[in-house]
């Protein structure tokens, strides 16, 4: 277990921001975003984490920021994963939880000239909590939606000020 705190301390500090006028590169031009969602680890079922409902609470508040949220992927939208990883420790109900979010796009390969889909753009936090109570979870899920939403804004143009960022949804996603 303090091998455990160790590392999630070590890997608690947010890694440094990708530099603006690269965000603005990698997120310009794009009409917009398909969503996936991915959720794993051996806290999943305890913490009653479900991949639809991370869907769903994650489209909406890309609609909500005014990011268009599609059901179709086409040349010109982006691939947006948003990713749950959780561990349990197996002798106290503590969890650690890794939050990513990452756009990825069709990128050019040097020297090759060569086509593949490549991550282009990504934010993630870690945390540890204990018991069952997963807002921890859902508050990091939303600053690196958020950051996401920001950067697409700053691509094109458009300066909100924090406070216009959607809120938070009442009901709670996670369930």
């Amino acid at each position: 277990m303090g091998s455990l705190l160790i590392a999630v301390a070590l890997l608690a500090a947010e890694p440094p921001k990708a530099d603006l006028a690269v965000a603005h590169e990698v997120l310009a031009g794009h009409k917009g975003v398909l969503v996936q969602t991915l959720v794993e680890g051996n806290g999943t079922e305890a913490l009653r984490l479900k991949e639809d409902s991370l869907r769903r609470f994650s489209v909406a508040r890309l609609k909500r920021a005014g990011v268009p949220a599609v059901d179709k992927h086409t040349k010109e939208t982006l691939i947006l994963t948003v990713a749950i990883d959780t561990v349990k420790s197996e002798n106290a109900a503590v969890f650690a939880f890794v939050v990513r979010v990452a756009a990825a796009q069709g990128v050019m390969l040097f020297p090759s000239g060569r086509f593949a889909v490549g991550e282009t753009w990504s934010s993630s936090r870690f945390g540890l909590f204990v018991d069952r109570e997963p807002t921890s979870i859902r508050r990091s899920v939303e600053h690196c939606l958020d950051q996401f939403i920001a950067d697409w804004d700053k691509s094109r143009n458009v300066d909100k000020p924090a406070t216009l960022l959607p809120p938070a949804l009442p009901d709670d996603p996670f369930e």
